[in-house]
């Protein structure tokens, strides 16, 4: 029971698929008579990913990377004998013709093994062609049924994840920005802290940007759902941006005086964005309601950037930052410009969650009318 409370479900999902995809296969290599039925059920589980874009791409290039490893070994036996030569002959085009087609990069390996078992195990010319014909047809079973399996019994699309990652992204997105924002306006900056949070978004955004060319590669393509997703991955890298900006202000700021002039209009634009980036996160992790555009959150973010609107008119009128150096200044208004701009990027962003709860909602309708 203990062991059982870490198993997420995905997990438990994609140990199921392999094992449906590894039994359908044996089952028909037995039925069929395969010679060698194993390189299929092998084949099945090398494929089977935990997302079914990247079983799908996984198994096109397995299956063209086979064909291409059984037909150039064939070659060369055919020029060269079975030979040492024919051997290096064979994988030397093999790698060549997939490191010239891109999409087959993740296929050359079992592609060059392909073209060494086909000349090592065939006995002679007859036996080679033989050999390669009958190790495509093995392969190429066992990546069809593992295809076919991640795509109907317990699909695991890209999406979900996509959106899970944005949501956790969004909660830690808000705890970088209040570690920044008390690192500069309360002179206690945590580097450690801030080093961390960063670390974590940016490594979650690589999962993202690889779920997303996940995503365009499942049967579907992008949906309008998927537009969607793929348009908030975007507008989540643009937030992220925006702090590291405030990042590299906040780093300079800690020891410095002028934003505090502006210290309550910039307090109050920061409680309401940092409030918007955890509302979104909720909402996005179906854990809360949707920040709307024309809601308390986007109202609480359009008053305190007229606020600090107004401080900035008043502060330039009293010609307050002309007391300070040219470095200090330069700072300020860095500060001033990313907590604007990531204030900005939340107002849009409650303007991408509306679209994708009207995709969602389109999407139930549909299944309801279906059904």
């Amino acid at each position: 029971m203990e062991l059982a409370k870490h198993w997420e479900p995905a997990q438990v999902r994609h140990a199921l698929r392999v094992g449906v995809a590894a039994v359908l296969t044996y089952v028909i290599a037995e039925v069929t008579q395969m010679e060698e039925g194993y390189w299929a059920v092998i084949s099945a589980i090398i494929v089977m990913h935990a997302t079914m874009g990247r079983s799908l791409n996984a198994g096109w290039s397995r299956i063209i990377g086979t064909g291409i490893g059984a037909s150039l070994s064939a070659i060369a036996v055919s020029i060269l004998g079975q030979t040492p030569l024919s051997l290096g002959l064979a994988i030397f085009l093999t790698l060549l013709v997939c490191g010239y087609l891109t999409y087959l990069h993740e296929a050359f390996r079992m592609a060059c093994i392909t073209a060494g078992i086909v000349i090592l195990v065939g006995a002679d010319q007859h036996h080679v062609a033989h050999t390669a014909f009958v190790r495509f047809v093995e392969i190429s079973m066992g990546v069809s049924v593992a295809m076919v399996v991640s795509m109907f019994f317990l699909p695991s699309r890209a999406t979900a994840g996509l959106i899970s990652g944005i949501a956790s992204n969004l909660r830690t997105e808000a705890q970088l920005y209040t570690a920044l924002i008390t690192g500069c306006l309360e002179g206690v900056y945590d580097n450690n802290r801030v080093g961390e949070l960063k670390t974590r978004i940016h490594t979650k955004q690589s999962a993202n940007a690889t779920l997303l060319n996940e995503a365009r590669k499942e049967p579907t393509g992008l949906s309008r759902r998927r537009l969607v997703v793929a348009a908030l991955v975007d507008w989540d890298l643009r937030v992220f941006e925006n702090l590291l900006s405030l990042d590299h202000a906040a780093r300079q700021l800690a020891t410095e005086e002028l934003h505090k002039r502006l210290r309550k209009p910039l307090l109050a634009l920061a409680h309401a964005t940092e409030e918007a980036l955890r509302s979104m996160g909720a909402y996005v992790a179906e854990e809360g309601p949707r920040p709307r555009h024309s809601g308390p959150e986007a109202d609480a973010i359009r008053s305190a950037l007229h606020e600090v609107e107004h401080a900035l008119v008043e502060l330039r009128r009293r010609k307050e930052s002309f007391s300070f150096g040219l470095s200090e200044v330069s700072h300020f208004f860095s500060l001033v410009f990313a907590m604007r701009e990531t204030a900005s990027e939340c107002l849009r962003g409650f303007e991408l969650l509306a679209r994708l709860e009207q995709s969602d909602s389109k999407r139930r309708k549909q299944a309801v009318e279906s059904a």
